[in-house]
């Protein structure tokens, strides 16, 4: 039994070994995260006074939003009248309306009665 006590006891003593090793590691590491932390806060402090206080603007155009234009019901002495509003839509609204195939939809979208009847 003599021997089998010296036993686990080299094993015990093999075994607190490792555990110092282990936590000296450990207390390694939590010193260099520490270092990095800091390293990194360092680094984020000019970035802080670089960053602009508000957002970026959009480089995108707003669309104005303008009211639609009446309908047109293919009276033809109103028909000057009800241009002048399509045209300040259209050419407001670019954004809305890109290529011609949009201008197109959108007035074809104001027609009603005769006008629509005649397209």
């Amino acid at each position: 039994m003599g021997a089998d006590l010296l036993l686990a006891q080299r094993q015990l003593q093999t075994a607190n070994d490792e555990i110092t090793l282990l936590q000296e590691d450990v207390s390694t590491l939590r010193a260099e995260l520490a270092r990095e932390r800091d390293t990194i806060q360092s680094l984020n402090r000019p970035l802080k006074m670089l960053s602009p206080a508000d957002p970026p603007a959009d480089p995108r155009p707003r669309l104005q939003e303008l009211p639609p234009p009446p309908k047109y019901n293919g009276d033809h002495t109103s028909l000057k009248a009800w241009k002048i509003p399509v045209n300040i839509k259209l050419t407001g609204d670019t954004a809305k309306f890109p290529d011609d195939n949009h201008k197109l939809a959108y007035v074809y979208g104001l027609l009603e009665g005769k006008a629509m009847d005649q397209i």
